[in-house]
């Protein structure tokens, strides 16, 4: 039997006293969700992914469609379709409002949706209570402020969901549509929608189409469905058109998308290296990831694990009240995509956002598994007379309120510390590297005869709020120009660090450079011309940084770039090939940053394809294809010598490669 649920109205039918469950509180919390997304959306400027969204749509909506290459041609036209729009009416390096207000009304409206959903599962109750949770979720407000498509994603593969489970339970051909229609939508937002949000909906559409099915052929109408309607294994037989109709609608979709996908050579992920600890961790470190809240530790360890704890109680209360339906769709989600992340991470560089659209799923649960308990204390409480009955009710709506309220807590303190920017940083979850007001700072201060070298980090975000107009010659610090360059009065080192780092002593305070400003985990130091030259300077800050992390996998692979590219300076070929293969790979995107600035260069943008170049270096250095393109690139920018150095790398790299094999 289902536990007994939170009454709307009562025992005339009429909606006193529990009216504001059915309107007011869904909609407050609306609005809280909306507010919270709003505030401060133009606070933090724009970081290397939203202005990669920027650029890729500012070629248009023609070359959104037909002109991709590299990673643009691995990103959907959709949503670079909504960026082309947003930046129509407003400069982007100005204001990020507009750009980033698809991303905050996705982000809004994912709230009703959830409450929708949580209602058709569970009950409204648990519909409210994680819809609060969406509304004040740290990692759901960060990426409904930020340029890229996880918002929309989250938003529509809610909505997807809920879509089929209507469809599912009225067999109304209208909701089959709308289904099909809002998959089919999401898949052109984002291909992780195909590649890891799509098994989940597909594996619980053929279990659902199954039981229908099943249940039809059986004549058991209170099995067709969790609130089965009498009458429905009378069907007649062309009400099984709508989901057959929209299922090889959406299969259609979905192979025009995995065709368009596969049109650019990518590395199929690698079975052989799959790891079996990592398919049982996946699913709990990503759900661990959606419930921060700063507390810090152990404080916030063990707060996951009692909310992780919660999650599997509610779905077994779930499958024990009868909602099977909502527990297996939520399981599903909670389970696949992030064993798809592990299958793909084998050979793809992956990141935890790409799944953000699981979170209402594991947030549901968790509302089911709080608002489960307190129904069955109330059942259990309210036996006897009628003044017993009365003391237990209150005793359990005391013990069922503390419960409830003590991980609404947990959000709006993490809500809280979001919205603060003295207290953001800690639970800081994307690159806020603060380089708008870098960049401000440096026009502001740096003049044409000085230089800008950029540590860590590549100038692309700095050149878009110049508009490639920079202050003074800026460059990265794995470009191989830069030694000979040689300016007349200041270096600018803009060096972005890691706050799990901790920074030499000698690196600050050393009479070679001084502090010029300072934003977030974001250093300026300026540096007099000379007597030091920019050679010394690396050759210096490198082995300070290797050796006070000798075993650090990310110091290792920048530092060791660094140096490469100061011995490839130096013509010290065979030095340089060493460097860069101990380098090895950061992310494996170095070959599609390739591809990217290839097609940068047949647009007739070579800057944009020297950067993008850069980054492929950052991140890959040990690819001798890389190497040959930039001698290319230099060529056709007149510096012959380097380009023969480059040459040279890419061969002695090849090289070095075959002996190693």
């Amino acid at each position: 039997m289902p536990f007994p649920s939170f009454p709307v109205t009562n025992k005339q039918g009429r909606g006193f006293p529990y009216i504001w469950l059915a309107w007011l509180a869904p909609a407050g919390i609306f609005v809280l969700g909306l507010g919270l997304r709003l505030y401060c959306v133009d606070c933090r400027g724009l970081w290397y992914d939203e202005i990669a969204s920027v650029e890729g749509a500012l070629r248009g909506p023609a070359a959104i469609f037909t002109d991709r290459f590299g990673w643009l041609h691995t990103q959907t036209p959709l949503h670079y379709l909504l960026v082309w729009l947003t930046i129509q009416p407003v400069n982007p390096t100005g204001t990020a409002l507009l750009v980033r207000l698809p991303s905050v009304l996705a982000g809004a409206l994912t709230v009703p949706v959830v409450y929708a959903l949580g209602k058709e599962m569970f009950g409204r109750a648990q519909g409210l209570l994680a819809a609060l949770m969406v509304a004040l979720s740290v990692i759901h407000l960060n990426y409904s402020q930020d340029v890229r498509p996880y918002a929309m994603l989250t938003l529509l593969t809610t909505l997807s969901a809920y879509c089929l489970l209507i469809a599912g339970r009225s067999g109304s051909g209208r909701w089959w549509l709308a289904f099909l229609a809002v998959s089919s939508a999401n898949l052109l937002n984002a291909y992780v929608a195909l590649t890891v949000a799509l098994p989940a909906l597909v594996a619980y559409g053929a279990w659902m189409l199954w039981r229908l099915w099943a249940t039809r052929k059986a004549h058991a109408p209170d099995q067709v469905y969790d609130h089965g309607q009498a009458g429905m294994a009378r069907w007649p037989f062309r009400k099984l058109l709508y989901p057959a109709l929209s299922v090889v609608g959406l299969a259609c979709v979905a192979m025009v998308t995995l065709l368009d996908m596969t049109a650019v050579p990518r590395t199929a992920p690698n079975l052989a290296a799959l790891k079996l600890q990592s398919l049982l961790t996946a699913p709990l470190e990503l759900v661990t990831w959606f419930t921060r809240f700063g507390l810090g530790q152990p404080l916030e360890r063990w707060t996951q694990l009692a909310l992780f704890l919660l999650a599997v109680w509610g779905f077994y209360t779930a499958l024990r009240a009868g909602r099977v339906h909502g527990a297996v769709l939520c399981g599903l989600f909670v389970l696949v995509p992030p064993l798809m992340l592990s299958v793909l991470a084998t050979t793809n560089a992956v990141f935890q956002r790409y799944a953000l659209f699981v979170l209402p799923f594991y947030f549901l649960l968790i509302g089911n598994g709080l608002v489960s308990p307190i129904s069955l204390a109330r059942a259990a409480l309210t036996g006897g007379g009628h003044h017993q009955g009365q003391i237990h009710r209150t005793l359990a709506q005391v013990i069922g309120s503390c419960l409830v309220a003590l991980p609404m807590l947990c959000f709006a303190l993490g809500a809280y510390t979001y919205v603060d920017p003295d207290r953001s940083q800690s639970i800081a979850v994307r690159g806020d590297l603060r380089m708008r007001d870098a960049s401000v700072y440096l026009a502001g201060n740096a003049r044409p005869d000085d230089m800008i070298i950029f540590m860590g980090w590549d100038p692309t975000v700095s050149m878009f709020y110049w508009q490639n107009k920079p202050p003074a010659p800026a460059f990265s610090a794995h470009d191989p120009r830069i030694f000979g360059h040689h300016p007349a009065r200041f270096i600018y080192w803009v060096i972005y660090y890691e706050s799990e780092f901790t920074v030499p002593p000698g690196i600050w305070g050393n009479s070679r450079w001084q502090k010029a400003a300072q934003f977030g985990e974001l250093i300026i130091m300026r540096q007099n011309a000379y007597p030091h030259s920019v050679g010394d300077t690396l050759d210096w800050f490198t082995a300070s940084m290797q050796a006070q992390y000798p075993h650090n996998r990310y110091v290792e692979q920048a530092m060791n770039t660094i140096r490469g590219n100061m011995y490839q300076s130096q013509d010290r070929i065979g030095q340089a090939s060493k460097a860069y293969l101990r380098a090895g790979t950061l992310f494996t995107m170095g070959e599609e940053y390739l591809r990217t600035s290839q097609g940068w260069a047949a647009r007739g943008e070579p800057d944009r394809a020297w950067r993008d170049a850069l980054i492929a270096k950052s991140v890959q250095p040990c690819i001798p294809e890389l190497h040959a393109w930039m001698a290319q690139l230099l060529t056709d920018m007149g510096d012959a010598a380097l380009a023969r150095t480059e040459s040279r790398i890419a061969e002695a790299l090849s090289a070095d490669l075959a002996a190693n094999k």
